[in-house]
Order: C-alpha cells, then structure tokens, then sequence
C-alpha cells in the first residue's frame, strides 16, 4: 500500500461524522479516498454534497474510537435514568396518593428516605 501525500490509503480505518467506522476501498491518483460509492476529497470533505453539513471522513483514532463509545454508552445511560424515573414517579404516585386519607406504610417511607438520598449522593452538592 502506498501511501498518498495527504495520508489516506486503502484498507484503512476511517470514520464519517464520527458515527460511521468504514474502510477506505482506494485512494484515486488525485488523493480522493473512495468508500464504496462515496468520494471524499483530500481533506476528508465528501465530493457531491453542498456546502453545509457535509460529511467528513477522518482516519480513525483511538481518541475518536474512544469518543464514539462514550456517545453511546452517554445514549444508553440517558435512556436507562429516564426509564428509572418515570418507573419512580409511578411508584411515588401509586404510594404517596393526594386523593383520600391516605397514609403510606412504614415500608413506602422507608423506601422514598433511600431512593431521596440515594438520588442527592449522586447529583452531589448543591442539587437540593
């Protein structure tokens, strides 16, 4: 594999956006880097596109590779706490009734103490 003068090669990793991980097919004569049916310019600009929010290829990094696994696992923890929360509003609302004389067993209470400081120790101060 020869290298081309602005780095691109076939058969390496690369990345578009930082969301897709392809490999590089070939490097035209011109440095153009040809991923499929897709054709990037020397500087990683995709040729075809207009101006705005064109896609980008890089070579891939460990740092990048590292970046996109943090954006996913940002993703999938996002979802999980909001999962959590809504199932812990629920619970809140079928325990802590506003409606009728309600008064909530010992149990409930106990389980609301530890869920509020469990909750406060994470967010850390000042999240009163």
């Amino acid at each position: 594999m020869s290298e081309k003068p602005n780095g691109w090669q076939p058969g390496q990793r690369a990345v578009i956006n930082r969301q897709q991980i392809v490999t590089i097919d070939r490097v035209t004569p011109t440095g153009r880097a040809v991923v499929g049916d897709r054709r990037f310019a020397a500087d990683g600009y995709e040729i075809g596109r207009g101006r705005f929010r064109q896609p980008r290829l890089e070579l891939l990094t460990p740092e990048i590779e590292a970046e996109m696994a943090l954006v996913v696992r940002g993703r999938s923890a996002g979802e999980g706490l909001s999962k959590a929360l809504r199932d812990a509003d629920g619970w809140l609302r079928n325990r802590f009734s506003i409606w009728g004389n309600f008064v909530p067993d010992a149990e409930a209470m106990d389980t609301a103490e530890r869920l509020t400081a469990a909750i406060r120790q994470v967010m850390g101060p000042g999240n009163d």
